[in-house]
């Protein structure tokens, strides 16, 4: 099967999909599959210069204007080329120029086509402005309500996709996550000395107020009584309006608050970040999924999460914490983190990491990626995870 991905970027700072969508052409390339990627030119994402080396085609076009909808005269022809050699194509994302692209071109040459929203479509009813809206009607909607199937990550954003009025047949696969190998307790220490003496509650996303990393600090700073061997560790890229705010409410705190921001980290230095935190801490506003709770999860640590992040399998499992997005809640469950004891973190770590392991390796949703696809080249009875409305 030949099989073209596009997306915009998949930029180093640029979240969760510049790292799942070439580790899914990965896999599908292991399946025996032909994989391209159409995408910007860029400073491309660890994962995006990887599959290259594991047998992804990446197509790569340079921006006419290197912002938002990231227009580039190149693509479209580029775009044109691809599609007409593929199988299947697989949009990723919404509202860009890539997008546009793509749709006009798989209606146009009448292929089949699955579009992944990455979060686009979740909480449409309330997250859309008039600028989202207008696209929605004289773009997006266009080739979204054209495709053969959509992708939603859970079920919570199976419901958003509904609730948009769209019809189409929804595949729910989750996202992959990637096991590492285990690194020596030196190996971490040498790449971030930060954690050397110290239990540490670790957040690594985008800087971002939607990602509730202003509420996490103000909940860590409200403590009273912090123990002394605990500290608050931040790590992610960030517009620099945003790391300066992020810089200037920790500045404004009390002294001994032992909260610090590390910057980006990338490479083995964000695996050991993973793996020498003690507890994880997702407090977004807003997932469709929450790639690093499942990273995080998979490296055995116990998870802090609120319910803008879809894992209500935290409590289920009894792996971390869910709880609502308030300062209070966040408070409340980072007390409890640093109350139990290491023989309950290692337990609660390790149930965690069976769940992962059992519903959410890269085999597992490769595989149910390649089902579908087949499905839709083939038709048939629909796979178990597809939803027909």
């Amino acid at each position: 099967m030949n099989i073209l991905h596009t997306v915009s970027i998949i930029w180093k700072d640029t979240g969760g999909p510049a790292e799942v969508i070439p580790l899914l052409c990965r896999y599908l390339v292991l399946s025996g599959n032909t994989v391209s990627i159409a995408t910007l030119a860029g400073d491309l994402s660890d994962g995006a210069l990887a599959c290259g080396q594991h047998g992804v085609s990446l197509h790569t076009f340079p921006a006419t204007f290197r912002q938002r909808p990231w227009y580039s005269s190149r693509m479209k022809a580029g775009i044109r080329r691809l599609v007409r050699d593929a199988d299947i194509i697989h949009g990723n994302g919404m509202w860009e120029y890539a997008n546009w692209c793509t749709g006009s071109e798989v209606i146009r040459q009448n292929k089949p086509y699955i579009i992944s929203f990455h979060g686009s479509m979740m909480h449409s009813e309330k997250n859309w402005g008039l600028r989202h809206k207008i696209i929605w009607k004289c773009l997006d909607g266009r080739y979204v309500k054209k495709a053969a199937c959509l992708h939603a990550c859970t079920e919570e954003e199976l419901s958003s996709i509904r609730g948009a009025g769209l019809s189409n047949p929804v595949a729910v696969v989750p996202n992959g996550i990637e096991i590492w190998s285990t690194l020596s307790r030196e190996r971490v220490n040498e790449l971030i000395p930060e954690f050397e003496g110290k239990k540490t509650l670790l957040f690594l996303s985008r800087i971002h107020p939607g990602k509730g990393v202003y509420d996490l600090v103000n909940a860590w700073c409200s403590l009273e009584n912090l123990p002394d061997h605990w500290q608050l560790l931040i790590a992610g890229p960030g517009q620099p309006e945003h790391v300066a705010e992020l810089r200037r409410l920790i500045k404004s705190q009390r002294r001994d608050s032992r909260a610090f921001y590390l910057g980006p980290l990338f490479n083995d230095r964000r695996i050991v970040a993973y793996q020498g935190c003690d507890v994880f801490v997702c407090p977004s506003y807003s997932e469709n999924f929450g790639v690093v709770v499942g990273e995080a999860l998979a490296n055995g640590k116990p998870v802090i999460a609120t319910h803008g992040v879809p894992w209500p399998a935290l409590v289920e499992k009894q792996c971390g914490w869910w709880v609502p997005n308030t300062v209070m809640a966040l408070r409340k469950a980072i007390c409890e983190a640093m109350a139990i004891s290491d023989n309950q973190c290692r337990a609660m770590g390790q149930r965690g990491k069976d769940l992962v392991l059992s519903n959410y390796t890269w085999p597992i949703v490769a595989e149910k990626m390649q089902k579908t696809y087949e499905w839709v080249l083939g038709g048939g009875q629909a796979p178990s995870w597809v939803d027909i409305a």
